[in-house]
């Protein structure tokens, strides 16, 4: 709990967790609906270290936090004695039907009907029924979830409010009981143990060589965002066998590899803004798991420490392959998740995942510090950047938006824009940073190093996604001008809310300036921040 003192001390200050009807949070803030708002110290709330601001709108406290909102949030809810999904009722219920459905796979009915292998046991409207056991096999129903969300999502947006409440799960499930146990799960069925199969065969037969051939690979898998399928055949592979030799062992020397890259591009840099970023996904890689901003903020942009990693990768991942490295449970390989490492009843393959871990960091730290990088000498400007305009319409001060946490410029300087349309387009070439199930704003990393989050409209996190269409999702590599989202002006203006949109840098204090543009009507492609880098001595 990295914010446990934060948490607690939140929690008294708004009255006490007797004292928190509901809680959520949106791209920036903490959303406390209160029992009794009176019993709230907000001079307390606000002089906590960690609160940029208190906000009181909407019947709500929204207490200003900035990019770590999330994990605060979940620090609140664990000192609140609160579950996440309690903080988000409707969240609760999305999660019942999942797992509804999740559980009907494996039902103890269905298993005794069903055969090992895939038999056709009777037919369904005249459509045959596969009898396929479930219990061993997880991605019918990822697959089937998946499913399930787009249909309850299709019928949320489409039945009239007065009934959409009583028939949307009733509907849902009419429609993929059937779908579920005719269709989605026999295919992925078969399909899940075939790849298991041909997973284990080829680590059986080419052992330590294939996963450091593989170990290689994979970080480019990663930046390329295709990395999803061995994620799930690893799942497969842990539910046949009870173990996964193969996708986690992969992960764990990227992961270590990508980390130690970056480590060793911030000791070395001379340029101060570039070290803040290297050491920031560092923590990332190392502690949650989470490559993307090392990959696009660091090695791959800087070219040379992304060869360093593959050579890293591949001295783990020969030493991983010799030892027989296993992981016992899925989840992302990093430091704080090294118990999915112990099993067989011995600490031998946990010591195995830490010579292969160590390998792997100081493998690619000598490698990157070799090889080297372009770097930009100290005390010298690296240049600028052009932000542009995610929508077109009109130019608006940020300090002349009607909400404290943007026009106070806790959160960052930038600009607003009032917009023209629905379409909100990438203001420069990065990576999707983060996403939220509201849609309602979007975060970015440029490839250099600026943190922008785009915030679409004053308090439209309460809309929960019904007005937006995403068009990303976190970790994507994106182009200046490519559509990130589309969003309904109408219906916000129906639930008398504003769609002003801000576009704030929020490590404003990285670079030497950040000026908003002087242009009052902005097109797609207008220049509407510029960020200049600087790196002076003291």
């Amino acid at each position: 709990m990295k914010y446990e003192t934060l948490a607690k001390a939140l929690v008294a200050a708004v009255g006490g967790k007797e004292n928190i009807a509901g809680l959520e949070h949106c791209m920036t803030r903490l959303r406390f609906t209160l029992r009794e708002p009176s019993k709230a110290d907000d001079e307390a709330v606000e002089k906590l270290e960690g609160v940029i601001q208190l906000i009181k709108k909407g019947g709500q406290h929204q207490v200003v936090i900035g990019q770590h909102v999330r994990d605060v949030y979940l620090d609140v809810c664990r000192a609140a004695g609160i579950s996440e999904e309690e903080g988000a009722v409707k969240k609760a219920g999305k999660m019942m039907m999942a797992a509804l459905m999740a559980c009907a796979l494996v039902h103890p009915n269905w298993n005794a009907v069903a055969q090992t292998a895939p038999q056709i046991i009777g037919s369904f409207w005249y459509l045959p029924v596969f009898g396929i056991k479930y219990t061993s096999s997880l991605i019918p129903s990822i697959l089937v979830v998946y499913v399930l969300s787009r249909v309850e999502h299709f019928l949320k947006t489409r039945l009239p409010g007065v009934i959409e409440g009583i028939m949307t799960p009733f509907l849902t499930l009419l429609i993929m009981t059937p779908l579920t146990f005719v269709v989605l799960a026999p295919i992925m069925g078969i399909l899940s143990i075939y790849l298991g199969d041909a997973l284990l065969w080829i680590y059986n037969t080419f052992g330590m060589f294939g996963i450091a051939i593989m170990s290689i690979i994979y970080p480019w898998i990663v930046a390329t965002g295709t990395h999803a399928p061995l994620a799930l055949a690893g799942m497969q592979i842990l539910s046949q066998s009870g173990y996964d030799p193969f996708s986690r062992t992969l992960t764990l020397t990227a992961n270590m590899a990508q980390g130690s890259a970056a480590i060793a591009c911030a000791v070395k840099t001379k340029d101060k803004a570039f070290r803040n970023t290297a050491m920031s996904a560092a923590f990332t890689a190392f502690f949650a798991g989470i490559t993307e901003p090392c990959i696009y903020g660091v090695t791959l942009k800087k070219k040379k420490p992304m060869y360093a990693v593959m050579i890293g990768c591949a001295a783990g991942g020969l030493y991983a392959g010799y030892a027989g490295l296993k992981a016992f449970a899925f989840m992302t390989p990093s430091i704080i998740n090294f118990p999915m490492w112990i099993g067989e009843g011995s600490y031998r393959n946990l010591i195995h995942a830490g010579i292969t871990a160590l390998i792997s960091i100081v493998v690619t730290f000598a490698a990157t510090w070799l090889l080297g990088f372009d770097d930009t000498p100290e005390g010298q400007t690296v240049g600028r950047e052009i932000i542009q305009t995610p929508v077109e319409g009109q130019v608006v001060a940020l300090k002349d938006v009607d909400d404290d946490a943007f026009s106070s410029e806790k959160l960052g300087r930038g600009a607003a824009v009032i917009p023209a349309d629905g379409n909100v387009y990438a203001p420069a070439d990065g990576t999707v940073s983060a996403v939220f199930d509201s849609k309602h704003a979007i975060g970015m990393i440029t490839d250099s190093g600026i943190e922008l989050l785009i915030h679409i409209g004053i308090d439209t996190v309460t809309l929960e996604g019904k007005p937006f269409r995403q068009y990303v999702k976190k970790g994507d590599a994106v182009k200046k001008g490519d559509l990130l989202i589309e969003f309904d002006k109408d219906e916000i203006a129906k639930e008398g809310l504003n769609d002003i949109t801000m576009v704030v840098v929020l490590n404003t204090g990285a670079f030497e300036s950040v000026t908003p543009a002087k242009e009052q009507l902005v097109m797609k492609g207008s220049e509407l921040i510029t960020v200049t880098f600087a790196d002076k001595k003291a």
